[in-house]
């Protein structure tokens, strides 16, 4: 691996070897929330391969939830044209995180409460 000199000379095997693990617990689920939302969709890329997370795994999640994503945007585009193409460019950011976030929150008081 590239880094391995990197990670050797700051002493952060450890904390590497722990990202791995828990990305290897939580991956599935940060692929298949980032595939939904219009972030740059690198970051997830990047970690995936870091983590030497299943590719086979990474490439269905994230066929599944990209092409999700781009079909239900061309569907709204279809149905109401250029007002939905002026909202996406403006907002959609901000709508697909605040309802990424919802469902989260929403997980998380289910497994706490």
């Amino acid at each position: 691996m590239l880094a391995e000199p990197i990670l050797r000379a700051y002493h952060y095997q450890d904390v590497f070897a722990a990202f791995q693990a828990k990305y290897a617990e939580w991956g599935l689920w940060v692929i298949l929330i980032k595939g939904l939302t219009p972030i740059p969709y690198k970051i997830v890329t990047i970690a995936s391969g870091a983590a030497r997370f299943n590719f086979g795994l990474f490439m269905l999640a994230s066929a599944a939830t990209r092409g999700v994503r781009f079909f239900v945007i061309a569907t709204l585009l279809r149905r109401w044209g250029d007002p939905v193409r002026v909202f996406i460019e403006k907002r959609l950011t901000l709508v697909t995180t605040a309802l990424v976030l919802a469902v989260i929150c929403g997980f998380l008081l289910l497994r706490y409460l």
